[in-house]
Parts: C-alpha cells; sequence; structure tokens
C-alpha cells in the first residue's frame, strides 16, 4: 500500500492526480477513457474515481452518496482497485 497521510480513498486520488499534474498529464494520459470503456463498456463522461468507487459503492452512480460519503470500510478496497487498474493501464 502507498505511504499517504491518511488512508482514505479521497486521499489516494489526490496523490494520483497529483502525480499526473505534475508530469504535465502525460502519466495518465488517456486513462479516464481507458477505465470508462473496462467498467462501463463504452465512453462515459463520469470521472475515473466515481467509476472506481462503483466497483464495491455501487450507489455512488445515481448520487446515493458522494466520495466524501463512502464508509470507511471500502476504502482499502478501492484503493487496491484503483491501483489494480492503474497498473494494467501502466503495464500496456
Amino acid at each position: 500500500m502507498m505511504y499517504l497521510l491518511s488512508d482514505r480513498f479521497l486521499v489516494a486520488v489526490a496523490f494520483v492526480e497529483g502525480f499526473n499534474l505534475a508530469s504535465g498529464g502525460r502519466s495518465l494520459e488517456g486513462f479516464q477513457q481507458w477505465v470508462g470503456e473496462k467498467l462501463t463498456g463504452g465512453y462515459t463522461n463520469r470521472y475515473w474515481p466515481w467509476l472506481i468507487a462503483s466497483i464495491h459503492v455501487p450507489e455512488i452512480l445515481n448520487g446515493g452518496i458522494s466520495l466524501e460519503q463512502i464508509p470507511r470500510e471500502y476504502d482499502k478496497l478501492l484503493i487496491e482497485s484503483m491501483i489494480d487498474l492503474l497498473e494494467e493501464f501502466l503495464g500496456q
């Protein structure tokens, strides 16, 4: 697991986005589209953290809860899912 100040999913997302911004957006170029296609089977305008969160917390897609309201017990699963998807994407 990554070494962050908090073990929350949103903190891990902020870390990944910060890394991507520091690289001028090149590190994750195409990741948004790739995640959309992988998880929904086609184009979606939903931001990738919402898509990843929906793997374990499907009510996030219908507005039932926000990213900030995800129960803590899902954070580890969501971070692991995010890392798995990043590794798969970057390994292509």
